[in-house]
């Protein structure tokens, strides 16, 4: 290859690279967590909420049939995301909001 062949294949490839990064980045420059984990809630709970349905019976039922530790785990995911929901899913914000609802 010549040498401007070269120079317009790295151009490209950080043209294309750059605005994947970029897409790949939330509102406040923080990279988002994986979409999937996020949706399930554990990225950002530590369970997988999927089964917990939505409800704040099904809900509040689903956290008392887990270990002590994962409510605890839950139950502080869930403070987080309620003083800060806008980089949580919203299945997760969801899922919260349930929790909190008495």
């Amino acid at each position: 290859m010549k040498p401007s062949i070269y120079a317009l294949s790295l151009v490209a490839v950080l043209a294309i690279g750059g605005s994947a990064l970029a897409a790949n980045v939330t509102t406040n420059g923080a990279a988002p967590a994986s979409s999937s984990a996020n949706d399930t809630g554990m990225a950002s709970l530590g369970v997988d909420i999927t089964g917990a349905g939505n409800t704040p019976a099904s809900v509040h039922s689903f956290v008392a049939s887990l270990s002590t530790d994962q409510q605890s785990g839950i139950k502080n995911g869930c403070q987080r995301i309620a003083a800060d929901p806008t980089n949580a899913s919203p299945n997760v914000a969801s899922f919260c909001d349930n929790l909190n609802a008495q």
